[in-house]
């Protein structure tokens, strides 16, 4: 069970619907974009800052790249805004021509749903990089209170002509337990500071890999399972880690996409004392798998 005050979610904006896939509907299912969703976005953060209080109040769904630096040029080419009406509300990153994986948690759906592709600068966006999105599959295990199976993929209407602008992620080929240590990075558009809007121009910062039981020590305290479908990175004993503005992007760990942006304690990423907390890739390789062979 999660505290009411402590976790919250890595997300922007909040609502009070219900999502539009509930735990039990099949892993298969896909909910309209024009569903209204009870989560809210995460927002991938580097840094220490803490997550903004979301729909939980205990874990953040907002998060943005704290003590990082601007991304080079087509450096990362899988990186995805998931935006409402032109704005910025989660990160995500292409997994096929036609799907971006995110955060289940990110509060996104209806006619102003897009994905920008191929732009590290957000106010330098071509038509030709907003792809709209035909349809919207979260995990069927996906829970708010407690946030688990926090994994989601959105279908593009029309494919991706990948070239060095848009390029796929790489994903695991098997389930694996990251070694403590490992060195990965997370990047994203949300805010360099607590509280504050999110940026236009994608950020990076490298991270670290927590022993997962002692992130499980560590979040016992404040009542938050840590089960073995998440990953502990950042936010802990150091500058770096996520925060509010861009949940539902990727930890990146040896060139594979490892992890997603999930939550962090309470709004305030000034808090060294908790690791920021990803949901891992590798554990739902069957259902990713299954979704994508479904669509073809």
């Amino acid at each position: 069970m999660q505290s009411a005050h402590e976790m919250t979610p890595v997300g922007s904006g909040s609502s009070s619907h219900q999502p539009p896939c509930r735990p039990a509907v099949p892993p298969e299912h896909h909910c309209s974009p024009s569903l209204k969703s009870d989560m809210k976005p995460l927002t991938l953060l580097l840094g220490f800052t803490a997550l903004l209080h979301s729909l939980t109040g205990a874990a953040s769904f907002d998060s943005g790249i704290i003590n990082g630096k601007k991304a080079q040029g087509n450096s990362l080419s899988y990186m995805a805004s998931i935006q409402m009406n032109g704005k910025h509300k989660c990160g995500g990153f292409l997994v096929k021509n036609n799907f971006v994986m995110t955060a289940a948690h990110c509060n996104v759906s209806g006619k102003g749903l897009t994905v920008v592709l191929g732009s590290h600068n957000l106010n330098e966006v071509q038509d030709s990089q907003r792809f709209s999105v035909a349809s919207i599959t979260r995990h069927n295990k996906y829970t708010r209170k407690p946030l688990q199976n926090d994994i989601m993929l959105l279908q593009l209407k029309t494919p991706v002509k990948l070239n060095k602008k848009m390029k796929l992620a790489k994903l695991p080929k098997k389930e694996k337990l990251l070694k403590n240590g490992t060195k990965c990075i997370v990047a994203g558009w949300g805010a360099t500071k607590t509280e504050k809007p999110s940026t236009t121009n994608l950020q990076v910062v490298d991270v670290t890999v927590v022993d997962k039981e002692e992130c499980k020590n560590i979040w016992n305290k404040f009542k938050k399972e840590i089960t073995a479908n998440m990953i502990c990175a950042g936010g802990y004993n150091t500058d770096n880690g996520a925060c509010q503005g861009d949940s539902g992007g990727p930890l990146m760990c040896n060139g594979v996409a490892t992890g997603i942006v999930s939550f962090n304690r309470h709004g305030n990423c000034l808090y060294p004392d908790v690791p920021n907390v990803y949901t891992s890739v590798s554990s739902y390789l069957t259902w990713i798998k299954k979704i994508l062979k479904k669509a073809n």
